[in-house]
């Protein structure tokens, strides 16, 4: 098993492929599991950071706890209310969980060399 997620459309492929359309979620270990039982994609995640042209990366991290943490890199544009806008939208998405919202100027890479927006410490076991 790869640990992919996906959510089957039910529509049909306009290519005439019989087999199911899918939309890809995401790997079980960036799905967000909420205390609640809701499972978060990175998707709904990227929704909710909505369009942020004052930023130039972020990344959302779950501990082993539940605990969510995003960390993002500000640019020149970044205003006050912007930050405040954005943080107020992370928490209804993602209440009960506690979430902690920083400014940082660098976000590391996996060890693989690849950047994951979002993480889960907890995700992969029973999603």
């Amino acid at each position: 098993a790869t640990g992919d997620h996906f959510t089957p459309l039910g529509t049909p492929c306009a290519c005439g492929s019989e087999l199911p359309v899918v939309r890809v979620e995401g790997r079980a270990t960036h799905m967000v599991r909420l205390s609640d039982g809701r499972v978060v994609t990175p998707a709904a995640v990227d929704a909710a950071v909505g369009p942020a042209p004052w930023m130039d990366l972020y990344k959302l991290e779950q501990d082993s706890t539940g605990a969510c943490s995003f960390r993002y890199i500000p640019n020149a544009k970044a205003r006050p209310d912007d930050v405040t806008a954005l943080e107020a939208r992370l928490v209804e998405t993602l209440t009960p969980n506690r979430v902690h919202v920083e400014a940082v100027d660098y976000i590391s890479s996996e060890r693989s060399g690849k950047f994951q927006p979002c993480l889960s410490h907890i995700s992969a076991e029973g999603v």
